[in-house]
């Protein structure tokens, strides 16, 4: 499933993935739009537990493996 992965880890430099891409039809697989993000949202990197903050710019799509 496509993901939507936040920012690289600063530490490990791993992607961060925050949340699935609903499959609410095709329009989400060519087109889809990103989640609303707070100002100043972070996240844990899951590798190695640091937290990193992101803005809604660094989501970016990673299509499905």
């Amino acid at each position: 499933m496509a993901s939507w992965a936040s920012v690289i880890c600063t530490s490990c430099n791993s992607k961060i993935l925050h949340s699935q891409v609903p499959k609410r039809g095709l329009t989400e697989l060519f087109l889809p739009s990103r989640p609303e993000v707070r100002v100043g949202g972070t996240i844990s990197c899951p590798k190695c537990q640091i937290v990193v903050s992101y803005v809604q710019a660094d989501l970016r799509y990673l299509a499905s493996d």
